[in-house]
């Protein structure tokens, strides 16, 4: 079994897949053209579509990948707008998700630390079902 925690907002997801050698770090920022109102440096939301194609990217990752459980994790809206998208787009990829939640912003290592504990605690769990 391999672990994944996704760190996401609306233009940007960082994916720590959790392996025998460690922990390796995917960063996905989006890649397509930017909603006119962001390129004069106006302070506005991504458009809607913007991020519905960033989301696909992400998509397009997590379809490849060999990690089966994930952990998703966010500050702000992007984990509702992700699972949103996922609901509608990916259902096949939403049954690898083994939790949510957001959390406030962290530094590299207090949230690898909480993915560690999230996923030690599921697997005890786990573990204990099998009795």
């Amino acid at each position: 079994m391999s672990s994944m925690t996704i760190l996401i907002n609306t233009n940007k997801a960082n994916l720590y897949h959790f392996g025998l050698n460690g922990v390796e770090k995917q960063e996905i920022a989006y890649a397509g053209k930017k909603h006119p109102i962001e390129t004069f440096a106006t302070n506005h939301p991504i458009h809607q579509t913007d991020e519905e194609k960033f989301y696909h990217q992400v998509c397009a990752v997590l379809e490849k990948t060999s990690a089966n459980e994930w952990l998703i994790l966010g500050a702000g809206q992007g984990v509702d707008h992700f699972l949103n998208h996922l609901e509608k787009h990916h259902p096949v990829l939403k049954k690898n998700i083994v939790g949510q939640f957001k959390i406030p912003h962290l530094t590299e290592n207090q949230l690898l630390a909480t993915a560690r504990g999230y996923f030690r605690k599921i697997h005890t769990f786990q573990t204990l079902l099998t009795f």
